[in-house]
């Protein structure tokens, strides 16, 4: 054949096999998805350059990076209010994104450096979708079972570090320092009673010694 992408083969039982060779095509959808990986990633700086959080996050599990995603999570949680603007923008994600986002909490939820937002993403979930319907997908309940050891390890790790919060505040409520104006006020009023007896003692040396004068006196 004239076409230099096809190679046709026989055997010897008859059969034919036409081969095409796809490699001109392979390189150039490559190359197209590379291009689309690169203009997605520079969408993305600019999503976080400019702190669109919503589309930024949209676009980095569009692009399936749990790093970047969980980056982009603390720094929406960093915000003034960023507790109520993630819980926002999950709720608006649609419900397969919420799914790529669980895969991710799998991971990020064994660390105690991560759990806060894998915790975020459970509770979205949670809210957007009911119960029931959780229950019924086999795989998305056996998604779940896997969030629960951890779950129970930072809640004990939480209410060992509540336990000793408290204790501290109890210890320092014990052997804190008194009112240092109470410390002022005693300190004042020593210094003032010793200035008195030092004018005390000198009148009564005057007086002595003008009693020695008429002592004096009178034997002359």
């Amino acid at each position: 054949s004239s076409d230099k992408t096809l190679l046709i083969t026989g055997s010897s039982d008859s059969s034919i096999i036409i081969w095409n060779d796809v490699t001109a095509e392979e390189r150039e959808a490559t190359a197209v998805k590379d291009e689309n990986q690169m203009i997605s990633e520079q969408n993305l700086l600019n999503f976080l350059q400019k702190k669109k959080w919503s589309n930024a996050l949209k676009l980095s599990i569009r692009l399936d990076q749990p790093f970047r995603t969980l980056t982009i999570m603390k720094e929406i949680l960093l915000e003034p209010n960023g507790a109520h603007e993630i819980n926002e923008i999950l709720l608006r994600l649609r419900e397969d994104q919420l799914l790529s986002l669980l895969d991710y909490s799998i991971v990020w939820n064994t660390n105690s450096k991560h759990y806060i937002c894998a915790q975020c993403v459970l509770k979205a979930i949670v809210h957007k979708i009911p119960p029931k319907e959780l229950l019924k997908t086999p795989e998305l309940k056996a998604k779940l079972e896997k969030l629960m050891p951890y779950n129970d390890r930072h809640m004990s790790r939480l209410n060992r570090l509540q336990q000793s919060v408290t204790f501290v505040d109890y210890v320092w409520e014990t052997i804190k320092l008194p009112d240092m104006s109470a410390i002022s006020g005693k300190v004042n009023a020593m210094t003032i009673g010793g200035d008195d007896e030092e004018e005390f003692s000198d009148n009564k040396v005057i007086a002595l010694t003008d009693d020695s004068d008429e002592e004096i006196c009178s034997e002359t």
